[in-house]
Order: structure tokens, then C-alpha cells, then sequence
């Protein structure tokens, strides 16, 4: 059967197609007339001008009969039940329904209790893996600190952040000053941060002696590299260089190839971070 509805709301014209003795699913936009369609169907039958209520507001003083609402089609039906929020408004969870304990009576059924456990058996399994998985607690820890690492900032990327502080000047563990090569040892082992402030802290009483104040030999041709070491180093941004090259190796097998390479290429970058760079790694936090 075909159902014609005219001048209905926000529906000039329209027409649906129902198969009678079928399950007819109609599925739009939100806003399309959905609703409009169910209700017009509604009024109609009711009778008694009752299909006036969805007369569209740009035609509220037309005179014209022809600009009715109007609903053709429904030869042969004599009512209609129409399950929507007006009925649950109604019928069902009220304080003061006849019916006690509608859930119940409308909702709850033994297929309804099964697949209720079902489900909550798997939720049940999924919570249980989150919270006994050292790997997932793992996971989370790691990604937790990325994206603190970006610090806060409308932008998502700010410049007191770990990661600008870390690797946003370039990463010179990877790539060691000219004339600092002799340090390449120290400052690539894994204590490199407690001996950079262990080497600034000695710096202030190099101009006490012309020997070294570590060792006592003496400094005066290797002064100007030894100051060298904190103009180009802060134990600091060092500290956040490690975690954040730290935290990428541990998450790398998470990451595809072409994303790992990218953020290798980041990450030991020379230059320091450009804005594309910064890109990337945003939409890296977005998706983690």
C-alpha cells in the first residue's frame, strides 16, 4: 500500500511505501520527518480535524483547502498503536502507573535475562584482562606520559612541554655537538642526565685553578670545551629526551612501520621540530 501524506509539519508532499504483513524499517536523517510520518498516520485515523495539529507554520493563515494536511491511502485501517516517548511519558516508569514495575512487564523477558548475562560475561572477562594485564597497565602508563609530554596548550602542542624541552631544539644525544665527541660516552649512557649535572655542578670551579676540578690535571687548553658542555646541554631537557625516546621504543611495536620510521626520524632529528613535525606528532596523540 502506498500512503500519501501532504502538508504535514515539514513535508510538502511525500510518498511511503508499506508492505502489509511486513516488518517495514524507514531510516533517514535526524530532522527528515520521521516522526512526522507516524504522527500524521496517527491523526488521520483519529479523525475529528485532529490532523490540523501539523499544519507547517507557513501556511497557518492560508485559507487555500488545497493546503490542508491531508493523508491518503489508509483505506481499510482502522487504527494504529504508535510506540515513541509519548507512550513511555504515558504508559510506563511512572510513579503513579496502574501497572507496578512496568520494566518488567514491558521489557523484561527470559531472552531479555539471557542475553543480559551474555553480556555482562564478556564485559566481565574484558574488566577482568584490564585489570590484571601488566602489559595493558603497561600500555596506558606509556601513552599516559605522551601525551602529558605535550604539556597544556589550546593548540595541543605547548613550548614548556617535556616534548619542546626534549626534542623540540633537536635531539643532540643523537647527534653529538662539534667538539664535544670525547663526551660521547657519557653523555649516551643511560646515566647521562645525573652526569651532565654532575659536570655543570664541577664547571663553577673551573676558574679557580688552571687544573681540572675533577681530576687535578691540568685545564687551561680544554676550558672553552668543558663551559661548552652546559651551553649546549641541560640535564633537564636531557632527562625528558630519555623518557620521551624511552616511551616511543617501548611503544613502537604498537605503532605501524612507516609510523615507527617517522618517529625515529623525529625523534633523532638534528634541527629541532618543524611545523609539520608537530602535525604528525599531534595527530599521533590524537589517535593514541
Amino acid at each position: 500500500m502506498n500512503i500519501t501524506i501532504v502538508y504535514c509539519n515539514n513535508i510538502d508532499a511525500a510518498t511511503i511505501a508499506i508492505e502489509e504483513a511486513r516488518l517495514n524499517i524507514k531510516y533517514a536523517l535526524n530532522g527528515s520527518g520521521k516522526s512526522t510520518v507516524a504522527r500524521a498516520i496517527e491523526l488521520q485515523l483519529r479523525g475529528e480535524g485532529a490532523l490540523k495539529e501539523l499544519t507547517p507554520f507557513k501556511l497557518l493563515d492560508a485559507t487555500n483547502a488545497e493546503h490542508a494536511p491531508r493523508v491518503d491511502g489508509l483505506a481499510g485501517v482502522k487504527s494504529c498503536a504508535v510506540f515513541n516517548d509519548a507512550y513511555i511519558n504515558q504508559f510506563a516508569f511512572q510513579p503513579d502507573e496502574i501497572l507496578a514495575d512496568s520494566f518488567n512487564v514491558f521489557v523484561r523477558s527470559s531472552d531479555y535475562d539471557k542475553h543480559l548475562a551474555e553480556i555482562e560475561a564478556l564485559t566481565a572477562r574484558i574488566r577482568t584482562t584490564f585489570k590484571e594485564s601488566e602489559d595493558i597497565d603497561r600500555v596506558i602508563g606509556e601513552l599516559t606520559v605522551l601525551s602529558d609530554s605535550f604539556g597544556k596548550s589550546k593548540s595541543g602542542f605547548s613550548a614548556a612541554g617535556a616534548l619542546a624541552k626534549g626534542i623540540g631544539k633537536g635531539n643532540k644525544i643523537a647527534n653529538i655537538p662539534k667538539g664535544l665527541e670525547s663526551y660521547t660516552a657519557y653523555l649516551r649512557s643511560s646515566v647521562n642526565s645525573k652526569w651532565l649535572r654532575w659536570q655543570m655542578d664541577g664547571n663553577a670551579y673551573v676558574e679557580l685553578s688552571d687544573n681540572c676540578p675533577y681530576c687535578t690535571s691540568p685545564t687551561s687548553d680544554k676550558k672553552e670545551t668543558i663551559a661548552k658542555v652546559s651551553e649546549e646541554y641541560d640535564a633537564k631537557a636531557v632527562e625528558h629526551l630519555n623518557r620521551i625516546v624511552g616511551v616511543l621504543d617501548n611503544l613502537g611495536k604498537y605503532f605501524s612501520e612507516d609510523a615507527s620510521t617517522k618517529l625515529t626520524a623525529i625523534t633523532s632529528n638534528v634541527n629541532g621540530l618543524s611545523k609539520e613535525e608537530i602535525s604528525y606528532l599531534l595527530r599521533i596523540k590524537s589517535t593514541s
